[in-house]
């Protein structure tokens, strides 16, 4: 599928090239995180049938590009991704999977990619990503940096802004998390910088639910994704995982074993 926009770029989805990166993320992604986690997938694809949607995502991770890759595939929408024109030219391969371009270095030209990709959000069941912040930030930054191109996106279009928060948290395992919060669409009367500071607070409100979910006080995710341990492991790990279970008790309570000693 093909669409010019006003600019001149071609936007092009190339179907065959979506069905062997896909399963190529997921597998990546399985084998690099203990597991992806996701909240509010039922409620944005519910609101998707409805109406078209800006999904305005924090940006705290080379990995960010990835996991929009693999949520576009669970979500069956069309979809696409501002991306800094910059490094779409260097990863031309992603402008086949939607991403479509942002001069962010020319003010003016960075407003006529935005109306251009205005088009693309127009009807139910179209999707389009934004990364607000324009760089990575860590996702503890305060203020969060957030610029006004997502509020002049959605000025330009008839799409609701849902925020999207994005971590990658270490649990009990050596490998991260990664964690996504689906806000809430926003109040489609805000505009301007009342947009932007209630995106921002509803960021960091689905950063702390991420948060919640690490330490065990948010149940309301779902593990999209499995953290791919057993494909990894190689027969030493396996071996060791197997010993591992018949010493659980010794190795994990020693102080247990030196009372029986003392008891005995």
């Amino acid at each position: 599928m093909s669409m010019i926009l006003s600019t001149g770029h071609v936007v092009r989805h190339r179907r065959w090239f979506q069905r062997l990166f896909r399963p190529y993320v997921r597998r990546k992604l399985a084998r690099t995180f203990d597991g992806v986690h996701v909240a509010g997938l039922a409620g944005l694809r519910a609101t998707l049938d409805e109406r078209p949607l800006i999904l305005a995502a924090n940006h705290c991770s080379w990995w960010d590009a990835l996991m929009l890759v693999a949520l576009d595939d669970l979500l069956d929408a069309e979809s696409y991704c501002l991306m800094d024109a910059e490094n779409l030219s260097a990863l031309p391969f992603f402008g086949w999977l939607g991403a479509v371009p942002l001069d962010r270095t020319r003010p003016k030209e960075a407003l006529k990619d935005l109306r251009a990709s205005a088009a693309l959000a127009q009807h139910p069941n179209q999707v389009m990503w934004i990364f607000p912040q324009g760089q990575l930030y860590p996702p503890e930054l305060r203020p969060m940096r957030l610029q006004s191109g997502v509020s002049l996106l959605a000025r330009f279009t008839r799409a609701r802004v849902v925020p999207v928060s994005f971590s990658y948290p270490f649990r009990e395992a050596p490998k991260p998390a990664a964690v996504v919060s689906f806000g809430e669409a926003l109040d489609e009367a805000l505009s301007g910088k009342a947009l932007l500071s209630a995106l921002e607070a509803e960021l960091i409100a689905g950063l702390a639910r991420n948060t919640a979910f690490v330490v065990g006080e948010d149940q309301g995710f779902e593990t999209l994704i499995g953290n791919g341990r057993n494909a990894d492991a190689g027969l030493a790990a396996r071996l060791l995982a197997w010993f591992g279970r018949g010493h659980a008790s010794k190795v994990e309570h020693p102080t247990l074993e030196l009372e029986e000693q003392q008891n005995a």
